[in-house]
């Protein structure tokens, strides 16, 4: 439009309705001289609507895991010495069992072993159990019994909501890589390093086609 403006007069001026004139003669006289805008194919679209939508939810459970963290922090940091990952299954799983440290320091191998099991662990379940149940029964400054009931029940919904974003995440993967694989330059794209069917979807659905 810049340049386009000086065809006509030189004073610089500018206006909204002065330009979209501009663009609207560019068209119809000069259409000739310029390529048209190169949209992105549906397939493209689709994959940048998965590749947002999967990123925004793992954003939304970072949000939900640092808050985790820190209301743990204030009542619970033996689950902190537990679990490094709060939105890993083992964590979900004890967490959801035993949402205060008294409850926490009550549980046995066995059924700390139960939930690992219930969440999907297969290998390393006696020993993964017995380092849990260890910093679970670790000593720490405990926060009155109010106060702790409190913050439990704000653990189990943090960690209800966590596990479905887990879930959701999954699922979206899933639909992710298979609208990524049916793109014609999913192999250009995967055959870059580092980069792999997430990540490539990720970077197609913002270059587009």
């Amino acid at each position: 439009v810049a340049r386009y403006r000086d065809r006509h007069h030189l004073s610089g001026a500018k206006s909204d309705a002065g330009d979209a004139k501009l663009l609207a003669d560019l068209v119809r006289t000069d259409r000739h001289n310029h390529r048209p805008i190169a949209g992105d194919s549906a397939g493209a679209e689709a994959v940048k609507v998965l590749a947002r939508g999967h990123q925004n939810l793992i954003w939304a459970r970072t949000r939900q895991t640092n808050a985790l963290r820190s209301a743990l922090r204030e009542y619970y940091p033996g689950a902190l010495v537990a679990f490094d990952d709060l939105t890993d299954r083992d964590a979900l799983a004890v967490l959801e069992r035993a949402a205060t440290p008294d409850q926490g320091a009550r549980l046995s191998v066995s059924s700390i072993r139960s939930a690992l099991k219930q969440a999907g662990r297969r290998r390393n379940l006696d020993t993964r159990a017995r380092e849990i149940q260890a910093a679970l029964r670790t000593e720490q400054l405990a926060a009155p019994v109010p106060v702790a009931a409190a913050f439990a029940a704000t653990t189990r919904a943090a960690v209800g909501i966590i596990a479905e974003m887990n879930r959701q995440i999954s699922e979206l993967e899933t639909e992710l890589a298979a609208h990524f694989e049916h793109h014609p330059d999913a192999d250009i794209y995967r055959s870059l390093p580092g980069l792999g069917v997430i990540l490539g979807a990720r970077v197609l659905g913002e270059f587009g086609d």
